[in-house]
């Protein structure tokens, strides 16, 4: 199922992934919270800072700042409704 996705586009689920694997230098299944906060501010759609904090607060499952992006995906699908 497509939508507008907070990337301004229309993508998938599978897409956004495959979009943010490019950022994963270490094929581990995460991104680091600095570069989350980048892409979201630079490329998404505009966000509030608090509204960024909360998605990656939540998305931050180990506490240690690398973010699994599948599951962050997930959350973003969430947040935007779909």
């Amino acid at each position: 199922m497509a939508h507008q996705s907070l990337m301004g586009h229309i993508n998938t689920k599978q897409e956004v992934i495959e979009a943010f694997h490019c950022f994963d230098k270490d094929n581990k299944g995460t991104v680091e919270k600095s570069v989350l906060r980048q892409v979201l501010t630079e490329l998404g759609d505009i966000m509030e800072d608090f509204e960024i904090d909360e998605l990656i607060q939540q998305a931050d499952l180990h506490r240690n700042g690398q973010i699994p992006y599948e599951e962050f995906v997930n959350l973003l699908f969430l947040y935007d409704g779909h």
